[in-house]
């Protein structure tokens, strides 16, 4: 997994903090780790994710599991089953929103990649070579 942070300013001067996660869809252990204490005002929230499509509109709703961080208050660590979770849909970029119950609080939102977890490596050519020589 891959985190990219980006920062927009726009006309007002309101900075937008988005978080781009990499995710490969062949994976049914991905680690996801985002930052979702700092803005949850709940003592045990139970946090949803939604993933969206960006150019096919699909939605998918996930509950995420057991907080899996060693420090709670810094980072968020969960494991998800990508394969499963993104069975048949396209790969590209998602846009995803964090709320947490039950008040419905949105803590954060980002956008994610998701992959193939096969990436072509090269391994060797297939053709034989054969010379000529001449003597002169």
């Amino acid at each position: 997994m891959h985190l990219f942070f980006y920062i927009f300013v726009n006309k007002r001067n309101i900075i937008t903090h988005y978080n781009m996660v990499t995710l490969n869809i062949g994976n049914t252990a991905d680690v996801l780790i985002l930052t979702l204490k700092e803005k949850s005002n709940v003592p045990n929230p139970v946090y949803n994710i939604s993933f969206t499509n960006v150019m096919t509109k699909d939605v998918i709703c996930y509950v995420l599991g057991e907080d899996l961080s060693l420090f709670k208050d810094r980072y968020n660590k969960f494991i998800i089953n990508t394969s499963a979770l993104f069975y048949n849909k396209s790969l590209g970029q998602w846009n995803y929103v964090v709320e947490e119950t039950p008040s419905h609080l949105v803590v954060e939102v980002g956008k994610m990649i998701l992959i193939k977890d096969s990436i072509f490596s090269f391994e060797s050519y297939n053709t034989s070579t054969t010379f000529k020589g001449y003597e002169g």
